[in-house]
């Protein structure tokens, strides 16, 4: 292998992730705000992601997307996804406040802004 593919392949488990403090999924009797990771989506992450978006009815996907975003983007300490696609109707029921924190973080570190697309195609 070369030194530029392995050094390439070294990156892999350096993945970008943002902590975020979620307080609103703490338990009663905690006094420790829970934390999760935000991460960038490695590119089977980002395919998984537009696979799904793409597979909900058009009518339905902005409904869905906070929700989808959270799945493929928030993971535990140990750079685990916290949730599956299995869990989709389960995580629209979440509290927005927490959903909408993480998945900010997740469209800013994701480069999914209106802002980051103009840049790209500014550069292009």
């Amino acid at each position: 292998m070369s030194l530029l593919k392995r050094a390439i392949f070294a990156s892999i488990s350096t993945v970008a992730h943002e902590c975020i403090s979620v307080p609103e999924f703490n338990a009663p009797e905690s006094q420790v705000d829970l934390e999760l990771h935000v991460s960038v989506m490695n590119v089977s992450e980002r395919d998984g992601f537009d696979t799904a978006y793409r597979e909900i009815p058009e009518a339905e996907r902005a409904a869905n997307f906070r929700s989808l975003l959270a799945i493929f983007t928030v993971k535990d300490t140990d750079n685990q996804p916290v949730f599956s696609i299995g869990d989709l109707a389960d995580v629209k029921k979440l509290n927005s406040l927490a959903i909408m924190r993480l998945t900010d973080a997740a469209l800013r570190i994701n480069k999914m802004l209106k802002v980051d697309a103009e840049q790209i195609e500014k550069n292009s």
